[in-house]
């Protein structure tokens, strides 16, 4: 995969953006959005959107962030998530 669909997206929206990332090449996709973020300037008004629950991505998605010098780009999650999800990922301070 490229950054280029990120950047046509983020330039089209970029008040406060969320790059959706497919669960299938995660990180590869993590690495396109921090491409992105950083070519159109969104450090601090963009997203990544794990389409998953699954905390150790989301962990490698905030730590890819953090040293790519992104902390305020913030993660959300999805697929299945209900209250008994967020209460765990809150009791083990996920970084969502």
């Amino acid at each position: 995969m490229s950054s280029r669909p990120f950047v046509a997206f983020g330039s089209d929206l970029p008040g406060q953006v969320t790059f959706l990332v497919d669960s299938y090449g995660t990180m590869t996709g993590v690495s396109d959005a921090i491409t992105a973020i950083r070519s159109l300037g969104l450090e601090d008004g963009a997203g990544v959107r794990l389409d998953s629950g699954d905390v150790g991505l989301a962990c490698l998605t905030r730590k890819a962030l953090d040293t790519a010098g992104l902390p305020r780009v913030r993660i959300f999650v999805s697929k299945g998530l209900d209250e008994y999800h967020l209460a765990r990922f809150a009791a083990e301070e996920v970084p969502i």
